[in-house]
């Protein structure tokens, strides 16, 4: 299995982070949706250090690939409409816009 070892801070941080998305829900209860996205955001934000780290000690740009810190679809779909937005100096983009990029990868 894969499993990681969390520590005490770290659920702590999900809990908040969990509950922040619930309150911008305007919602009373935290959802599963709610601790799945804290979780992610704990991950990518991990995978943000690394790539940072590993950036600053080899001098290269994102490391996307197999293998790379930016595992998680969802930081992968980001990254391409960041890229895109940087690109073109411009935050507007469609759904459409971004099919076309991810499918393209």
């Amino acid at each position: 299995t894969n499993q990681a070892v969390m520590t005490a801070r770290q659920l702590l941080s999900i809990l908040r982070l969990s509950q922040a998305l619930c309150r911008l829900r305007l919602s009373e209860e935290v959802s599963q949706e709610d601790v799945d996205e804290a979780i992610r955001l704990t991950h990518a934000s991990k995978a943000s250090l690394l790539e940072d780290t590993t950036n600053n000690n080899r001098g290269s740009s994102m490391n996307t690939g197999s293998g790379g810190y930016m595992e998680d679809t969802t930081s992968n779909i980001y990254a391409i409409m960041r890229d895109h937005a940087i690109q073109v100096r411009n935050g507007n983009i469609t759904y459409m816009q971004v099919e076309a990029m991810v499918v393209k990868k």
